[in-house]
């Protein structure tokens, strides 16, 4: 009597995990699985992963506002109609958000013909300065702690400054406290003289 044992290779079928391997706080995970190749139908999906994560979706719902705990090796077992499994990992990196910078002004309240000059943290790769009137500033390089906002232009105006910043990483601070300026009116010159005043006479200004 002949007997046939078929032997099913969970080789023929692979799938890999999709997922944004280097966020930031605050951010979003989202966690899918495509297949690769194969054609085996997988009927069970069991995911675990830091923090206590654990779904039985193929595609589990987003992980919102990641934090460093988030952070580690997720792992999906899938198991395919003919009771195979097929395994696969994807390790998460989640970089701390910057702290929030300080600002700071030379002056704080200032004449119309007078620059804006503000400064914030030293040590980011950029900075976003959010003016009062809604535009923002970014600088980048080498002494972008530093705003100077030249009189005359558009954004040189009184309110409330703040100022973000983005490291290294890419990841983005919350926004500084308020930073009140002023800007008053340059004084006008004022002329009196003493009329009329008589040939020969002396004229006073």
């Amino acid at each position: 009597v002949a007997t046939t044992i078929t032997i099913t290779d969970p080789s023929s079928s692979t799938f890999e995990i999709d997922a944004v391997a280097t966020l930031c706080e605050g951010d979003d995970l989202t966690l899918s699985v495509s297949r690769t190749a194969g054609i085996a139908t997988m009927v069970s999906y069991n995911w675990t992963g830091p923090n206590g994560f654990t779904s039985t979706a193929a595609n589990p719902a987003t992980i919102s506002n990641v934090g460093t705990a988030d952070a580690g090796t997720y792992t999906l077992v899938a198991t395919t109609s003919e009771g195979c499994t097929i395994t696969d990992t994807e390790t998460v990196t989640i970089n701390t958000q910057p702290a929030t910078p300080s600002i700071t002004a030379t002056n704080l309240s200032i004449c119309s013909t007078e620059n804006i000059e503000i400064s914030a943290t030293a040590g980011f790769a950029t900075y976003e300065w959010l003016a009062p009137n809604g535009a923002t500033i970014t600088t980048v390089g080498a002494g972008a702690e530093d705003l100077t906002v030249v009189s005359g232009t558009t954004n040189h105006v009184a309110g409330d400054w703040q100022v973000r910043v983005t490291d290294a990483n890419g990841c983005v601070s919350d926004y500084s406290v308020t930073l009140p300026i002023d800007i008053n009116p340059a004084p006008e010159p004022v002329i009196n003289t003493i009329n009329p005043v008589c040939i020969g006479g002396t004229l006073s200004i």
